[in-house]
């Protein structure tokens, strides 16, 4: 290295945009002594180090609801019940400010997870888990805690009758970002005033209600956008049918647009009570479904696979048409209980990610409303329709994963049966080792284009190592619950740059 070294911010991504970056690069190189030059007569180059800083995750906190029990305060944005944080050892947590939220429940709030830098094999990684039983809220809602990102496409949510869809937005950096959003849905872009230039202030989330831009939405795909502070965009659905909640979800970002996307670890826990249920009109959205976004003008020629973790289980194969600038909800019918990798492939760059749900016997302890039959009509099915007030029904929406790089963290959630699935979608074969603290590492063996799981433990960190190609989630099913996360690599670590004079 030629003179001393200039230090700047390690990690790409990590809360303010690049340019702040290439400042201090400028910057440095303008007070710093020439470097001497080669005998060719150039100049030799500066090496500038980059300097390390904290981990940081952003955890979206406590779920949320506009108004309250009573129907009152429709505009008044409430936390309800709090969240379950795990982190790796090490990591500190503090809350951001919820702006929006004018009453939390025992303090909750969105949270920073932050430790100090480290290796790749101990990189920072936490989850969030939450169960709430309440008459607009049931279910099971699990997030990853992620790194801010300067663009992101969240699939998943509705607006139509009794479904409820809203975006939140945390600023974890030390400077106010400027946030752009942009909706699709099964008609197109939504053209609606209050979707630009949203200020999201330092160390703080706020969060949106998309029913205002889009209301009457069957299908949505979000694009966010951010300059400043970069954010974390996560997407919280509920759904009532008639007088019965019936699903909560905190769904994060998917993979950007490509030809090829895939979807690991669509775990179907209650086939036979779903398909009954689809019968039940308001029940549509128990069935499983892909949901493709298109982003480009031109129409997208669709096939969907769907492959078992189990030898000698069937899966499916489907071809749709999706037209340019639209959302489409592909229906998966056929697939029995298992765990599948779902991969969409289309002539074009298409956006994915799949939804599916568990329908599960009514709480023996609880009461049951019978006024509710009233609120549901038999819409279809072969022969006599069984319909039983008060099911547990919970929704997921399974996200395309990223490839992995060799060594990758992830930590699981305080949820039910968590499970890893890994496929091998390069279609080379692997060779992985799984390990946690006070646990025996475990080797994995993936066969070329297969899919395996494994389970886990709750509120676990995790290193999986050899894991290079791979794409994996994390997927959590217990008695009318159903959550996943994908298993994501950490924002790469900047290296070093040549300056010249």
């Amino acid at each position: 290295m030629v003179g001393n070294a200039v230090r700047i911010s390690t990690r790409i991504g990590a809360g303010v945009v690049a340019l702040a970056a290439g400042a201090a690069i400028i910057g440095a190189a303008a007070i710093l002594p020439a470097p001497e030059s080669s005998a060719a007569g150039q100049a030799s180059g500066l090496e500038v180090v980059p300097a390390s800083v904290d981990q940081q995750r952003v955890c979206p906190g406590p779920l949320l609801r506009f108004g309250d029990l009573s129907g009152q305060n429709a505009t008044t944005i409430t936390s309800v019940g709090s969240q379950v944080v795990g982190a790796s050892p090490g990591s500190s947590q503090a809350p951001l400010v919820d702006v929006d939220v004018s009453q939390a429940t025992g303090g909750a709030a969105s949270t920073l997870v932050t430790a100090p830098p480290a290796p790749v094999d101990q990189a920072l990684s936490a989850a969030q888990a939450q169960t709430v039983a309440e008459p607009d809220l049931r279910g099971l809602a699990v997030s990853d805690c992620r790194e801010s990102s300067a663009g992101s496409w969240l699939l998943g949510g509705a607006t139509d009758t009794g479904r409820t869809t809203l975006l939140l937005l945390a600023n974890p950096s030390a400077v106010p970002s400027t946030a752009e959003v942009r909706l699709f849905t099964g008609d197109g872009e939504v053209t609606a005033p209050g979707l630009t230039d949203l200020i999201i202030p330092p160390a703080s989330q706020r969060v949106f209600s998309l029913a205002g831009f889009a209301p009457g939405a069957a299908a949505l795909a979000v694009r966010v956008d951010s300059s400043g502070g970069l954010v974390v965009p996560t997407l919280q659905q509920s759904i009532v049918r008639g007088l019965e909640a019936g699903g909560v979800e905190l769904t994060a970002s998917t993979e950007g647009p490509s030809e090829t996307q895939i979807i690991p670890g669509v775990r179907i826990t209650t086939a036979a009570a779903a398909a009954e249920r689809m019968n039940i009109g308001g029940s549509v959205d128990v069935g499983t479904v892909v949901r493709v976004f298109v982003p480009g003008a031109e129409d997208a020629d669709i096939t969907v696979g769907a492959t078992s973790d189990t030898v000698g289980v069937d899966g499916v194969v489907i071809d749709a048409h999706a037209h340019g600038g639209s959302v489409v909800d592909i229906p998966v019918d056929g697939l029995g209980d298992g765990t599948y990798s779902v991969t969409v492939q289309a002539n074009v760059p298409v956006v994915a990610a799949v939804r599916a749900a568990t329908v599960a016997a009514p709480d023996p302890d609880a009461e049951i409303d019978e006024s509710s039959d009233a609120s549901f009509e038999i819409v279809g099915g072969d022969g006599d329709v069984t319909f039983t007030p008060g099911q547990r029904i919970d929704i997921a929406w399974f996200v395309a994963s990223p490839k992995l790089p060799d060594v990758v963290t992830f930590a699981t959630a305080g949820a039910p049966s968590p499970r890893l699935t890994m496929t091998a979608g390069s279609g080379k074969a692997a060779t992985l080792e799984l390990s946690a603290p006070g646990q025996e590492t475990r080797t994995i063996e993936v066969a070329a284009g297969s899919t395996v799981s494994v389970d886990l433990v709750q509120r676990a960190p995790y290193v999986l190592s050899g894991a290079s190609d791979i794409v994996a989630a994390v997927t959590y099913a217990g008695d009318g619950e159903l959550a996943a996360t994908a298993v994501r690599p950490a924002n790469p670590l900047a290296s070093a740059i040549t300056v010249y004079r």
